[in-house]
């Protein structure tokens, strides 16, 4: 996050870190997904700590599934079982289990060896200290992996993303990959719990998937030496002593000056200051 908005919008990044500038209320309506997802993450978390559980049928799954979603909400998601809260609280149970259900059925099909979660990489990115938390490292026959990232709803946004080429924080997620496990990952992609529907960039590896190919076939190489270029030049930038400001009300974003190599520009998020 905080490279997308150096990327984007260097007097942003600025002014969130010194200014400590803050969402305003409009965003607000968003907590109630950051909890869903939170709780998304913490039941596949459990999911692949259980044995033998890459080999679970649907009725193996739905019934751990069921026999431990209480006690994870009595203990992280209280205000679910709030008065007032029935139906989502019986939404979050319907759309969970679906999805457990939905992603083991895709490793399986993958022939997915073993599956580890949260797992933190040390590195570099152009030439700075970098660490990335793997939501979903998957290991695949013959060694090959995937990186999966786990969100709760918006599917169309992260198609979009990878439909475009902007799965940026997928592609140093992969180059990180790449320099610390010894090569790319097969593919990258994200799991959407609203759906129950997976998104990657590669065919062949997730039969039953969705495959969002990047325009012109960019591939995760060439999109991560876009944003070590990207970060060249904002740095560059900061030792002119020049911070810049991009905003759509100065013109387009598609129509604004960039060195050549660069990632292309794109609206981060709209805040206030207060």
């Amino acid at each position: 996050t905080n490279l997308n908005d150096i990327f984007n919008n260097p007097a942003l990044a600025v002014l969130k870190d010194v200014a400590r500038l803050r969402a305003g209320t409009v965003l607000e309506a968003s907590d109630g997904n950051k909890l869903l997802g939170k709780l998304g993450h913490r039941v596949i978390e459990k999911l692949f700590q259980q044995e033998d559980s890459l080999h679970w049928s649907q009725g193996q799954a739905e019934s751990w599934f069921d026999s431990i979603v209480d006690t994870l909400l009595h203990a992280e998601g209280a205000p679910l079982l709030m008065p007032g809260m029935s139906v989502e609280l019986h939404r979050f149970k319907q759309t969970c289990r679906r999805a457990v259900v939905s992603l083991l059925t895709h490793l399986q099909a993958a022939g997915a060896a073993q599956v580890q979660t949260e797992v933190e990489i040390e590195g570099a990115f152009a030439g700075e200290p970098f660490i990335a938390i793997l939501d979903l490292l998957v290991t695949l026959p013959k060694g090959r992996r995937v990186v999966l990232d786990l969100k709760w709803s918006r599917a169309k946004h992260y198609r979009e993303l990878l439909s475009e080429g902007r799965h940026l924080q997928l592609a140093l997620y992969a180059g990180l990959a790449r320099d610390v496990l010894g090569e790319l990952p097969a593919t990258v992609g994200y799991f959407i719990f609203q759906g129950a529907e997976l998104m990657v960039t590669h065919q062949g590896v997730f039969p039953g998937a969705e495959v969002c190919l990047p325009p012109g076939g960019a591939t995760l190489s060439e999109i991560y030496v876009a944003a070590i270029a990207t970060w060249k030049w904002r740095q560059g930038e900061w030792s002119e002593g020049t911070v810049e400001w991009v905003d759509k009300r100065f013109g387009k974003l598609e129509d604004a000056k960039r060195p050549e190599g660069t990632l292309a520009l794109e609206e981060v998020g709209r805040y206030e200051i207060g």
